[in-house]
C-alpha cells in the first residue's frame, strides 16, 4: 500500500491527522541526521499496526512531502 504524506517537525505533540490528500504527521523531533524519518517510521509503524521494517519511505527521503510504501 502508497501513502502520501506530509510530515510536520518540531511539533508540540506527535500524531496522525487524515487530510483530503493522505496523511499529515506531527513529529517532535527536528529533521537532522534522518532522526525525524526514523521516528516517522515508528510512528507510522503503530499507526497501521505494521512492524518497523515494513514501513519504507520510497520518495522524498530529505522532503516534507513523501510517499511511504506499507508492506501487508
Amino acid at each position: 500500500m502508497m501513502v502520501e504524506i506530509i510530515v510536520i517537525t518540531q511539533s508540540r505533540q506527535e500524531g496522525v491527522e487524515v487530510t483530503e490528500n493522505g496523511l499529515r504527521i506531527k513529529i517532535k523531533g527536528k529533521a537532522i541526521e534522518g532522526k525525524a524519518n526514523q521516528r516517522l517510521i515508528k510512528i507510522l509503524a503503530q499507526h497501521f499496526d505494521r512492524a518497523s521494517n515494513n514501513v519504507m519511505i520510497k520518495q522524498g527521503l530529505r522532503s516534507r512531502h513523501k510517499l511511504i510504501e506499507i508492506i501487508e
